[in-house]
């Protein structure tokens, strides 16, 4: 593994697309995990390594790119520390309670005012970004800062003193945890990491398995073998009696899958997208799906915009609308319900039951458990001494 660091214009980027380049010609389809901090980034480099290719074709390579949240959340989950991480709404309540217990002086007042622990969460999320920990904020207030300076910076040391000694963490903080753990981890090429060992399972027509246990303990890596996103050390994976590839049309036909972060062409628009897929799976009236999937995934009003332009519900909703608009006969979904709200949840459940009930073999991963009563047929526990579960269709 290398990390590459420098300045703006430091030719990080070329240096890389260099390094991929070399490293798809020794090793065909070698998976090559590329990190970038924002979206924008993200796309800025896959638009300048496909421009890359156009100009000097180079030989059938697969990048996948992250962030340093998604990034964590694998590295983490590979080497079995999970991260217990805050949701907004728990990190607000939690501000609220250190504000009331922390003696302040300019901010005493405002501290009790409706939108201070909001506000507050923005700011430290600021300061994490740009890498400024609480002793550093509290160095500057005492050294030329006004009296709220020191209370932000007392406020924030005893937030993070409070997630360390509950071993939690939060979004801008996995990013930290991240880089700490990647200069720590020996990445010995002849590491064996054993994942998951001895899992069998079976998926018929009109059956939806739900993939259940805590975060790390194999299900994103069982989905991932099973769509041909990772291949497994030993066993098989077939799809109605085909071997699994993630290049056989067979397969691509037959199987639509949500797993990790989708990354969508930055310069097609939501309707777009859908279109082109629709017309690249045959579907007999393109137009017509896709303004049934936009009316029903709700996003008709942001049809015409840019996925980057997107809030993250919309773009979950985006991914699974992607699904929806192609044919298929089995679905893999890893936690859909990330980022969708109560009313979207419930949505998502009457959905994937219907399908269910029209034929479709459905695998997902989940932690809501009002989706996996409405939809699944069948628990699978992953990394518990109980294997399996019948549950009501």
């Amino acid at each position: 593994m290398e990390l590459w660091r420098s300045e703006p214009g430091g030719g990080k980027t070329h240096a890389v697309i260099e390094l991929v380049q070399q490293v798809a010609s020794q090793h065909p389809l070698q998976r090559i995990w590329v990190v970038l901090p924002t979206s924008r980034q993200r796309a800025a480099f896959r638009d300048r390594l496909l421009q890359t290719i156009k100009s000097h074709p180079a030989p059938t390579f697969n990048v996948e790119l992250f962030n340093f949240h998604t990034l964590t959340r694998r590295v983490l989950n590979l080497i079995g520390e999970p991260v217990r991480s805050l949701t907004p709404a728990a990190r607000q309540h939690l501000l609220r309670q250190i504000a009331a217990h922390t003696p302040l002086n300019a901010l005493a007042e405002g501290a009790a005012q409706p939108g201070f622990a909001a506000a507050l969460g923005k700011l430290i999320g600021e300061l994490k970004a740009d890498q400024i920990t609480p002793e550093v904020l509290q160095a500057a207030a005492h050294d030329h800062g006004a009296g709220k300076d020191h209370d932000i910076a007392r406020l924030y040391a005893a937030y993070q003193e409070t997630l360390r000694r509950n071993g939690l963490v939060d979004t801008e903080g996995e990013t930290w945890l991240a880089l700490a753990r990647l200069y720590e981890i020996n990445w010995n090429p002849h590491l064996e990491l054993l994942i998951v060992d001895g899992f069998d399972l079976e998926v018929r027509e009109g059956e939806a398995i739900a993939l259940t246990g805590r975060n790390g303990a194999g299900k994103s890596t069982i989905l991932r073998c099973l769509v041909g996103a990772d291949t497994p050390d030993e066993g098989t994976v077939e799809v109605n009696g085909i071997r699994m590839s993630e290049t056989n049309p067979d397969v691509r036909r037959n199987v639509a899958t949500v797993i990790d972060d989708l990354d969508f062409f930055p310069d097609l628009s939501v309707v777009e997208h859908l279109d082109l897929l629709a017309r690249a799976h045959g579907v007999p009236d393109p137009e017509t799906a896709v303004d049934e999937v936009l009316h029903e995934v709700q996003l008709v009003p942001q049809s015409g915009q840019l996925p980057g332009t997107l809030s993250s519900g919309q773009r979950r909703r985006l991914a699974l609308a992607t699904a929806f608009v192609r044919p298929r006969k089995l679905l893999v979904l890893d936690e859909p319900e990330q980022r969708l709200d109560v009313e979207g949840v419930e949505w998502l459940a009457a959905r994937l039951a219907a399908e269910r009930s029209r034929g479709l073999a459905i695998v997902l991963a989940s932690h809501e458990p009002r989706l996996v009563d409405v939809v699944a047929t069948r628990v699978v526990r992953v990394g518990s001494d109980v294997v399996a579960g019948e549950v009501g269709a």
